[in-house]
C-alpha cells in the first residue's frame, strides 16, 4: 500500500462515468490519508466546468469518457492546468501510449493493481 504521509493534502478530481468502478476508485483514493477527492465529473464537459471552478493538484480520468477526442482533451488539460498531475485509466495499451504522448503524466490499463495506480498518482 502506497503511503502519502510525508506530503501535504492533495486535492483530486475524478472524471469517470457513474457506477461501481468509479465508486471503487473514489473509495480507494479517499482511503489515502493525504488525498482529498473534492469532485467527481460524469463526463468531459462536467470536468471542464468543475476544473474552472475548483482547480486541483491531481486529475484521475477514465479514458472511457474521453471518447475519440481524448488526446485533444489531454493536450488542453496540460495547457490550461500545467501544474496538475494527470493520470488516465485506459482500456488498451495503444490508448495508454496515445495519452502519454498527448501529455498525461501517467496512463495505466484499467484493472491495474491499486499499488500501481497510487504510485502513478504520487509521481
Amino acid at each position: 500500500r502506497m503511503e502519502f504521509h510525508q506530503q501535504p493534502s492533495l486535492h483530486v478530481m475524478v472524471a469517470a462515468a457513474p457506477g461501481i468502478q468509479r465508486d471503487a476508485l473514489v473509495s480507494l483514493l479517499r482511503a489515502q490519508p493525504n488525498l482529498i477527492v473534492i469532485a467527481t465529473a460524469d463526463d468531459t464537459s462536467a470536468l471542464r466546468r468543475m476544473l474552472a471552478a475548483t482547480p486541483v493538484e491531481i486529475m484521475v480520468l477514465d479514458g472511457g469518457i474521453l471518447g475519440s477526442a481524448g488526446t485533444d482533451l489531454i493536450h488542453w488539460l496540460r495547457k490550461e492546468y500545467p501544474a496538475a498531475r494527470c493520470v488516465v485509466l485506459a482500456n488498451r495499451t495503444a490508448q495508454c501510449a496515445a495519452y502519454k504522448y498527448a501529455g498525461a503524466d501517467a496512463a495505466l490499463l484499467k484493472g491495474c493493481l491499486d499499488e500501481q495506480l497510487l504510485a502513478a498518482i504520487a509521481g
